[in-house]
Formats: structure tokens, sequence, C-alpha cells
């Protein structure tokens, strides 16, 4: 996992987002539209105050790569790799006080035991 992830103010500067609310989701297509086209790109959402709560990544409207979520102190709440709206890849979860809660491994969509 690059670091990046776990600090929100570098994500919020370094990686180019639009409004989740600008999104729709189309379900006759089963993706995530914005202005009618599957979306390709990252969307935010945030708190009342402005700072970041999370960012998704999309390839053609289905989640597809890295979704990162924090929690209001800006402790990062979860990191998750996805291909075509399937976990793929590391998913781990932490508590508000930053303790690692959860920590498991994906290949298209199947947990990975060691």
């Amino acid at each position: 996992m690059d670091p990046l992830w776990l600090d929100r103010e570098r994500v919020d500067r370094e990686v180019k987002s639009i409004d989740y609310g600008a999104l729709a989701f189309d379900n006759d297509l089963g993706v995530y539209c914005l202005q009618g086209e599957p979306f390709t790109g990252a969307c935010a959402q945030r708190y009342p105050d402005g700072k970041l709560q999370s960012i998704m990544h999309h390839a053609e409207g289905l989640a597809h790569g890295v979704t990162a979520v924090w929690f209001a102190n800006g402790q990062i709440h979860l990191y998750s790799e996805m291909h075509s709206d399937t976990p793929h890849g590391l998913h781990i979860e932490w508590d508000k006080d930053g303790t690692r809660i959860l920590e498991e491994h994906y290949r298209r969509g199947k947990l990975v035991v060691p």
C-alpha cells in the first residue's frame, strides 16, 4: 500500500476528484454515470466541515482502484483495492485511534488465505 493513502490532506491535494453527488447510478447499466456517461476517475465525499471523508476510484462506472475512508479526526478508517466492482488486492480497516483491526487480501473477490 502506498503511504499516500494514510494522509488525508495529501490525498485531498494530490488526487483529482469530483464530488460524489455529481454521480448518478444508472440502474439499466448497473454503473455510476457522470452526465449520462459511465464515469472513470475519482469521486470524493466530504464531512460538513469540508474535510475529505472518502475517495473512490471508478473505471467505466464500476469501483476500480483504491477506495479510502477517513474518520472525522483524520485517522484512516478503510483502505480497499477493487477491480471491476470486486475486491481484488488489499483490504485494511483501522479503529479511530489508529489500531489496525483487519487486514485481508482478495483475488477476484475471493479471500486469499495464507
